[in-house]
């Protein structure tokens, strides 16, 4: 029994993650939704500080500031090239 359940709680969660990001790529499409990939390791910490009592260090508030500078970057429109 605890196998299974053991087995249930590793495989269950990542395919439902998995599935609903595969579904928002199929609805904005991939150019849209590949910036926003990285913020899983942000959720992931933000998680572990929050639920698992993971103390906050300097390099969390670092990590985090250029994950969201570079979708910042990389979704903000930019301006045709001159013909």
């Amino acid at each position: 029994m605890t196998l299974s359940v053991l087995g249930f709680v590793m495989t269950a969660p990542s395919l439902i993650a998995y599935m609903a990001f595969n579904r928002g790529v199929e609805l904005v499409g991939a150019n849209r939704a590949a910036p926003f990939f990285h913020l899983m390791p942000v959720f992931g910490s933000a998680l572990a500080i929050l639920v698992l009592g993971e103390q906050v260090e300097w390099f969390h508030g670092v990590g985090y500031a250029l994950v969201i500078a570079g979708i910042i970057t990389a979704t903000r429109a930019r301006a045709p090239a001159p013909a």
